[in-house]
């Protein structure tokens, strides 16, 4: 026992002599252990994707989140990062993100509308993940397919081949826009027994038009182009009319379908035909005697029916023998506008076309379009390429022509409407410094500079109210005073002393419903901690209101939005700042 003791002191002894050397090797500041690391915090988004039908879970579902900014309108990814995942048998889902940030994420399905968080429109809610917060569990709602599908048939119940069948998308009515803007969703055709589907279809509101030729008049039309050309025989010499569901000529009259997630419609039109109208085109007498440029000179044909719905460009049979008239021929019966396009041309008229008889537009008799040019007032460091001046409608809101003002090419019109503008597409005009169009009453509206903005307009041989002009016929002169430096707006939006994840928010211009003054509202989705951020906003004063789940809220009618206008803030946006403004949500 003494010896064990003995031994056990002499090991003791030299086990702290062995700490001592080891401890004696230690750098002065150094620690004699590393410290432990720091966990790394993990960011994710769980929950689980249900069907917003009945609730029950999508299985096999694809999520994706993608980094983004501020601003998250629908399809506008500021960010690089993505991140994937899939639903179980139970729909739930874990989406592991690398960081803190804000995460748009979009969910899809077979059999179910491909859509953001929340979307509304082109809005969607942004989930923000902190250090402080790193995990969110959601609910995602995904809304089943909808389809719309039908037979074209004629009047003697056959089946119509090859008829042009087009979705038209009846969006929600905004403020500043007198009736709900309609655009073209989607377009087919036709099969050998007249059937068309579209599927895939968002939840909306849709009208469905058919356009169609009878074949064998088609067919008849295929002859020569002589002098002595037999007319047509008046059995052979019919068309369609563009006919509108549920069969009808009237684009007023058309039905509207209101289709709910996972709904699938039918809509059977039948088509009668009718006599076809005639039409005379005779162009102005040409003071040049170079019949090269004479030959150049063609017609275009829109109908504008009333309605807003886009119906583009006609196309009926159009002859010419040597440097004659046109003769146009299929024409339906209806409004049209014809516009003459070649060297020295530019004229445009309106003419209702029926089918008594032939009608003939003499040009020469045609009053003088509103030859209008633009000058710029407020760059003296000259003109970006892209600087597009557009005159509107402002009844039916539609663009009838714009040009490019900047420094890139000749300037043009440009064939497609602007995003939230309805009707008919502009009209075609050849390249040319000025813009032709029916003398009348318009508003001047400026794009393709974000910074960019229309302080004004004066006219010369024009009246100008703030950015309404009313052009005689013949030439005058528009200068528009134009101002860089929009404005951004940002700030929180609670509801009940909580973040208002989701409110619509809405910036509307104290001026709303003035002749010639501001009419553009701005609008966004408030993200899951209640920001939002309503960016390139024209300086003016505005009142900023927010409602939670304010997104059915019939907002065309006046008094409704007075009701929210008085709950709001007052702000005023100067040029080229960022302003910051938090605002309560009121309840819908």
């Amino acid at each position: 026992m003494m010896r064990a003791k003995g031994n056990s002191r002499a090991r003791s002894s030299l086990l702290c002599l062995t700490l001592a050397a080891v401890y004696s090797m230690i750098a002065p500041g150094q620690s004699a252990a590393p410290k432990a690391a720091t966990p790394q915090t993990q960011y994710r988004i769980t929950g689980v994707l249900v069907n917003s039908v009945d609730g029950s879970p999508v299985q096999h579902g694809h999520l994706e989140a993608a980094l983004t900014g501020s601003g998250r309108q629908a399809g506008q990814q500021l960010g690089t990062s993505q991140n994937s995942a899939g639903t179980d048998d139970q729909g739930r889902f874990v989406l592991s993100l690398p960081s803190a940030g804000m995460w748009n994420v979009t969910a899809w399905a077979r059999g179910f509308v491909r859509q953001g968080y929340q979307q509304h429109e082109e809005f969607t809610t942004g989930l923000v993940l902190t250090r402080a917060e790193p995990a969110m569990d959601i609910r995602f709602t995904l809304s089943p397919d909808a389809a719309i599908s039908g037979v074209v048939t004629n009047d003697a119940g056959e089946a119509v081949r090859g008829a042009q069948v087009s979705l038209v998308r009846v969006r929600p009515s905004t403020p500043g826009i007198a009736e709900p803007a309609a655009v073209g969703a989607e377009a087919t055709t036709t099969d050998d027994r007249g059937l068309y589907e579209f599927d895939d279809l968002k939840p909306g509101r849709y009208r469905v038009r058919v356009i169609a030729q009878p074949w064998y008049a088609l067919a008849a039309r295929q002859r020569p182009v002589t002098e002595n050309d037999p007319p047509l025989d008046p059995s052979l010499d019919v068309t369609y009319q563009t006919t509108w569901f549920p069969g009808t000529a009237d684009a007023d009259a058309a039905e509207t379908l209101s289709l709910k997630a996972g709904d699938s419609q039918e809509a059977d039109v039948s088509l009668t035909a009718v006599p076809a109208a005639h039409l005379v085109v005779d162009p102005p007498t040409s003071p040049s005697s170079d019949q090269r440029q004479n030959r150049q000179v063609w017609p275009t044909i829109q109908r504008i029916d009333s309605g807003g719905e886009p119906m583009g460009y006609t196309q009926p049979s159009i002859r010419r023998v040597a440097d004659g008239p046109f003769e146009v021929e299929g024409l339906a019966p209806g409004l049209y506008q014809i516009r003459l396009n070649g060297p020295g041309q530019g004229k445009v008229t309106t003419v209702r076309v029926t089918a008594d008889g032939t009608q003939t537009v003499n040009f020469d008799a045609v009053p003088s379009a509103a030859s209008v040019s633009f000058h710029i007032d407020g760059l003296p460091d000259g003109l970006p390429n892209l600087l597009i001046v557009s005159l509107i409608d402002p009844e039916s809101h539609r663009v009838v022509a714009s040009m490019n003002l900047g420094g890139g090419p000749r300037p043009i019109t440009r064939l497609r409407n602007p995003p939230g503008t309805r009707g008919n597409p502009p009209a075609v005009a050849q390249q040319q410094p000025t813009l032709n169009v029916p003398a009348g009453q318009y508003e001047v509206v400026l794009m393709g500079q974000p910074e960019l903005y229309l302080g004004g307009v004066t006219g010369q041989g024009a009246q100008a109210t703030g950015r309404s002009v009313t052009l005689p016929g013949g030439e005058s002169s528009l200068t528009l005073h134009v101002v860089k430096g929009r404005a951004t707006l940002t700030g929180f939006a609670s509801f009940k002393g909580k973040p208002a994840a989701g409110a619509v928010v809405m910036l509307v211009p104290a001026t709303l419903g003035q002749t010639g003054a501001l009419q553009i509202v701005r609008r966004d989705q408030s993200n899951s901690d209640g920001s939002f951020n309503i960016a390139q906003v024209i300086p003016g004063q505005y009142i900023l209101i927010a409602i939670d789940d304010g997104w059915n809220i019939n907002w065309n009618d006046a008094e409704t939005l007075q009701r929210y206008l008085t709950g709001g803030v007052a702000v005023d946006l100067p040029g080229g700042g960022d302003v910051a403004e938090n605002v309560d949500a009121q309840a819908p």
